[in-house]
């Protein structure tokens, strides 16, 4: 056995910290400061963020400064929701206000008159309706208004309804104005149709007559073949009327009256005279328009 016994070296005690000891040395680094440089403290790896090292945390209390929010928003948004779903109020459109129209359901007093005047006249088929008619009238009164003629007008008619003669083609446009737009009715005057003088029982050839009064002034004498007078007849006769005129027993004698002809559903417009009489006589056959 070697006598040579290693021994320990044991460091010397150092003094406790505090007052009058020497303070506290880190350990040198693993390698030792440059030759005359100061000690270097070793680079530290960087610190992470509070929010980095405490994730779970973080997002909890994310959470909860988040939930006002979101309960604030969540109110907001159904507050305005439910004013946004209220249905906005439709502006309404009032049409401006105008005559009254031939094909509304209803017509006014004058185009009821004339509807009435009209069908009372002609015997129209079952698909002609009043507001048909109606805008007839309508339509005459319109181009009169605008400066069409009332012989333009015998046209509009004769084009409005089919199978028209002239004279009904007249007498439509004739009521229209009278029972629309009276304004443009020009003024009436008596227009003779037929003239006659003679003696003895006699029949006159066939005139034609419009659907409207007749005026006939007539006068006779020496009507006598003795005593007294003798019988003076006279009638205005078509085939489906006969108007009387005269029926006097006298040698003289003469007057003026109105007759009206019935023309309605088909009824014909001509007519003639019939005069039984011993002396002479004259005739004179008037319609207005």
């Amino acid at each position: 056995m070697s006598e040579n016994r290693p021994i320990w070296n044991r460091p010397a005690e150092q003094p406790p910290p505090g007052p009058g000891g020497p303070s506290w040395q880190p350990p040198w680094p693993s390698a030792p400061p440059l030759p005359g440089g100061p000690y270097q403290q070793p680079p530290q790896p960087p610190r992470r963020s509070w929010p980095r090292r405490h994730k779970i945390l973080t997002i909890l209390l994310a959470l909860v400064l988040a939930l006002p929010v979101l309960i604030i928003a969540i109110v907001v948004i159904a507050l305005v929701g439910s004013g946004g779903n209220k249905a906005a109020p439709t502006a309404t459109t009032h049409p401006a206000a105008t005559s009254p129209s031939p094909s509304a359901s209803v017509l006014n007093a004058a185009e009821q008159t004339f509807v009435d005047d009209m069908r009372s006249k002609y015997d129209f088929t079952s698909d002609v309706k009043d507001s048909d008619i109606a805008q007839f009238g309508q339509q005459i009164c319109t181009e009169r208004q605008a400066g069409g003629s009332q012989a333009s007008e015998y046209t509009t008619a004769k084009e409005s309804w089919s199978q028209t003669s002239s004279e009904d083609a007249y007498n439509m446009v004739r009521l229209a104005e009278a029972d629309l737009c009276a304004t443009y009715l020009p003024a009436k005057r008596w227009h003779v149709i037929a003239s006659y003088s003679g003696s003895g029982t006699w029949n006159s050839g066939q005139f034609r007559l419009r659907d409207q009064p007749v005026r006939v002034t007539y006068g006779y004498s020496g009507n006598s073949l003795g005593d007294g007078g003798d019988n003076f007849i006279a009638d205005m006769v078509s085939n489906d009327d006969d108007l009387a005129i005269a029926n006097d027993i006298a040698v003289s004698g003469g007057r003026r009256t109105m007759l009206y002809p019935d023309m309605s559903f088909g009824g014909s417009h001509w007519y003639h005279l019939e005069v039984e009489a011993t002396g002479s006589w004259s005739f004179k056959v008037e319609q207005k328009w």
